[in-house]
């Protein structure tokens, strides 16, 4: 076998094996130790960063949310419902509810990006600042 052979094999080992760890969660790891051997592939990247969200989304046990609260057309009413959310909620990852619902809150605008209509997220927008409020943070 040519060395150029075996090359693209050992490269196509290490992508495959890197993109068996990053499935896995064991990537971020590496990265976040700075013990990094292999450089991730730009194909690969892009693929995982396209989708977090939606993993993040089956698989987080951050607040239990009252059904369509992103939906309303109030934001005084959505800010109240994240605020009880949070505060009641065992399962938070946050030390206060208020970081809990804001960041429930944030990651909803975010994850919806472009698709999110204007007037919604004109709604969602004036919902942190209900929030705020609500905790006392302004």
């Amino acid at each position: 076998m040519k060395q150029s052979q075996k090359n693209s094999i050992r490269k196509l080992i290490r992508l495959l094996y890197c993109h068996w760890l990053s499935q896995w969660g064991f990537l971020e790891n590496i990265y976040k130790h700075k013990k990094v051997f292999y450089q991730e592939p730009a194909i690969i990247s892009s693929v995982t960063k396209k989708y977090w969200s939606a993993k993040v989304t089956k698989t987080s046990i951050a607040l239990d949310l009252e059904e369509g609260v992103f939906t309303w057309d109030d934001p005084k009413k959505i800010a109240q419902s994240l605020k009880h959310s949070a505060e009641v909620s065992t399962r938070k990852k946050a030390k206060t509810p208020y970081q809990s619902a804001m960041s429930m809150l944030n990651f909803y605008i975010n994850r919806a990006g472009k698709n999110l209509p204007p007037d919604r997220r004109k709604i969602l927008e004036r919902a942190k600042v209900e929030l705020r409020i609500l905790c006392g943070k302004k």
